[in-house]
């Protein structure tokens, strides 16, 4: 009796570990951008540098994307995403952050 329950258990537990492995994170989409550093020259002319570095928060529960971007003539100026999962709402969505006071919260769309 003892060796059958685990023997169900342990089915139990690989079920549910297979399981898991085949969802896909709902990061898959940036978790290349973890742990690495983006920037670009952007068009205007002005040579503005806007430097992008993005990282896993609390583990892997979310990502952040601090924002930098550098020229001639003004502040820098600064801005953070936050990527969350919304479980209610099944969608990959950001919170926006940035120096000037402005604030946006949106969602990412489906690929």
């Amino acid at each position: 009796m003892i060796m059958l329950r685990q023997s169900a258990l342990a089915a139990f537990v690989l079920s549910a570990s297979a399981n898991a492995a085949e969802t896909p994170s709902p990061y898959a989409s940036l978790a290349f951008l973890a742990g690495h550093c983006w920037q670009g020259e952007l068009p205007g002319g002005k040579k503005d540098i806007d430097t992008h570095c993005f990282s896993w928060i609390y583990g892997d529960k979310f990502v952040r994307d601090a924002h930098v971007v550098r020229g001639e003539g003004h502040k820098d100026y600064l801005g953070e995403s936050i990527y969350f999962w919304n479980s209610a709402t099944k969608k990959l969505q950001y919170l926006y952050l940035e120096n000037c006071r402005s604030i946006l919260y949106n969602f990412i769309p489906a690929l």
